[in-house]
């Protein structure tokens, strides 16, 4: 599911596909392996680290839970992918034919989309 999702930004999309990579490689990935990875691309340090606060982002978390919620937070981000496609139809179509139908099913998305946003967000402020 990670390996599918667009990544406009071509640095990203590389450090996606290179931890993907390691992650499938069957070799060991420990947490010195992975901070090699994305050191290479500026991600790593004080000030990036301490902007995650996702429980797979952090040394002392439950690795179940961590697992568990990684699993989630792609989740969130592939469905917030489609949402927002959808939306972007959604606005054509109304500029098109501005109907209530047309207008309800953008709010239904613009909704859609604020929800899914909260849940990543409180994903990434659970302890």
């Amino acid at each position: 599911m990670l390996a599918t999702l667009p990544v406009p930004d071509r640095s990203t999309q590389e450090l996606r596909n290179e931890l993907l990579a390691a992650a499938f490689s069957g070799a060991a990935l420990d947490r010195q392996g992975l901070a090699t990875i994305l050191s290479a691309d500026g991600a790593t340090g004080p000030k990036a680290l301490g902007t995650m606060g996702f429980s797979f982002t952090r040394r002392d978390s439950d690795p179940d839970r961590a697992r568990s919620d990684l699993a989630a937070a792609v989740e969130i981000i592939a469905a917030a992918e489609e949402v927002d496609r959808a939306l972007e139809n959604a606005t054509e179509r109304l500029k098109r034919d501005f109907t209530d139908e047309a207008l309800e099913e953008q709010q239904r998305l613009i909704a859609a989309r604020h929800g899914l946003r909260q849940r990543l967000a409180q994903l990434a402020g659970t302890d």
